[in-house]
């Protein structure tokens, strides 16, 4: 944040906008309403990797406003993974599990190597209920990417969903050793060391 905030303007034509930079912070913060101002203020291309009209898309069905969400995304082309991936992301928040384990697979086939798109549909299938199957998509995006600390902290997370508490408390553990200062992880570790017994760990 503090250096977004010093950024300077460029004439590189390939550097992204300030604006764009500032959504993409916001989008990693996961803050949609603030993504929702900002996202919509940009215009829909330009020469940045980010996508305005994929984070308005996102934002809004994050902000309940999912029929907003999928017109957004309604005229975008279905051969890039970000745009299917956000679509597969809507379609969970809607509850279709079958349509977003649709698009889930498109942007796989896509992008087969991405391991982010797994962690994304393994944290959908927890929300479908769906354990082993989350199980499985997160030791995927762990094997594409094993110094993902996503991957590893949404595995801990199904493993500690089906009972595997002390097995969750090492990915947890793992996840804690790529990225330290991530709290929500360390709150799940602590759980996981509770189910175990490790009360002072968990303290």
């Amino acid at each position: 944040k503090a250096l977004l905030s010093a950024y300077s303007p460029t004439t590189l034509s390939e550097v992204a906008t300030k604006p764009s930079l500032d959504a993409q912070y916001l989008w990693h913060r996961r803050d949609w309403a603030a993504l929702d101002v900002a996202a919509a203020s940009q215009g829909p291309g330009g020469p940045s990797s980010v996508r305005p009209l994929m984070m308005r898309a996102a934002a809004a069905a994050h902000l309940g406003r999912l029929a907003e969400a999928r017109t957004l995304l309604a005229g975008t082309p279905l051969d890039h993974e970000g745009y299917v991936e956000t679509r597969a992301v809507i379609e969970t928040l809607a509850g279709d599990r079958a349509r977003a384990e649709y698009w889930f697979g498109e942007a796989i086939r896509l992008a087969p190597r991405r391991a982010q798109t797994h962690v994304a549909l393994g944290e959908a299938r927890i929300a479908f209920g769906d354990l082993p199957a989350a199980l499985r998509a997160f030791k995927e995006a762990a094997r594409l990417q094993p110094r993902s600390p996503d991957a590893l902290f949404g595995w801990g997370k199904a493993l500690l969903a089906v009972g595997k508490a002390e097995a969750a408390a090492a990915k947890f553990a793992e996840a804690a050793a790529l990225a330290p200062r991530w709290g929500e992880d360390r709150l799940y570790w602590a759980e996981a060391l509770k189910r175990v017994g490790n009360t002072t760990g968990a303290r």
